[in-house]
């Protein structure tokens, strides 16, 4: 919908269902499955001061295996299943401006409901708060470029965590065909992704962060050179 000079607002939906199941004459079987459900607004307004982006999303996913065979006269039947449903508002401003030096700012609030590895009728449920902002500043000039991250985030699970990401890029062509290139991160990840549970599938489960699972920590450091030489563009560095 266009809604004026410099306004638009745009919806989506996605919906997919994957099945797949098998039996066998002696009774045994296997059946797996995954489905998802995904919806988001987004909003995009711009003035004199600025860009500004408003957006609203809902994400649900679910994914199920069951299996039944006998092993040595008895009947054994096994069944998994994981969920997830999360909601998300967040806004981003990017400021106008004239010079070389500018910045972005922007926040986000998650509420988010775990459902991982539920067998039978076993419930296992948690329920996690996430809220972050991030100012973004930048520089371009005709030598020197640069941008510099800052992203605070307080998760809420069965206890408070706090962590400050931090993003930082440089660029200096120090000769006309020759630049140096460097960058360093620093960032948080609060949910867990588990893979090849002994259980003879391939599937995955998402678990957020607890007080005995804290968050995954990264850091990353790369500088190099960029050398161009007519159309041809030459790189070369180390993380």
């Amino acid at each position: 919908w266009n809604a004026g000079s410099g306004k638009w607002l745009t919806a989506s939906t996605l919906a997919s269902l994957d099945h797949y199941g098998f039996s066998m004459p002696d009774g045994s079987g296997e059946k797996m499955g995954w489905r998802n459900l995904i919806g988001s607004a987004h909003y995009h307004s711009a003035g004199e001061k600025g860009e500004s982006d408003l957006s609203v999303s809902y994400n649900s996913y679910v994914s199920t295996q069951e299996l039944s065979n006998e092993y040595h006269g008895t009947e054994n039947h096994f069944s998994l299943r994981s969920m997830l449903d999360e909601i998300t508002l967040s806004e981003d401003f990017e400021r106008n401006t004239e010079g070389t030096t500018g910045w972005k700012t922007g926040g986000s609030f998650r509420y988010a409901a775990f459902r991982p590895g539920e067998v039978a009728g076993a419930v296992n449920r948690k329920r996690v708060l996430m809220a972050s902002s991030y100012l973004q500043a930048l520089h371009n000039s005709k030598r020197l470029s640069w941008e510099g991250t800052l992203r605070p985030t307080v998760f809420r699970s069965d206890t408070t965590m706090f962590s400050l990401d931090i993003s930082l890029k440089g660029k200096w062509q120090f000769l006309p065909f020759l630049a140096l290139e460097a960058t360093a991160d620093a960032m948080s990840q609060y949910y867990h992704t588990l893979e090849g549970l002994p259980v003879g599938w391939s599937m995955d489960l998402l678990v957020p962060s607890v007080r005995n699972i804290p968050a995954e920590q990264m850091r990353q450091g790369y500088a190099g050179l960029e050398a161009n030489f007519g159309d041809h563009l030459i790189s070369a560095g180390a993380y």
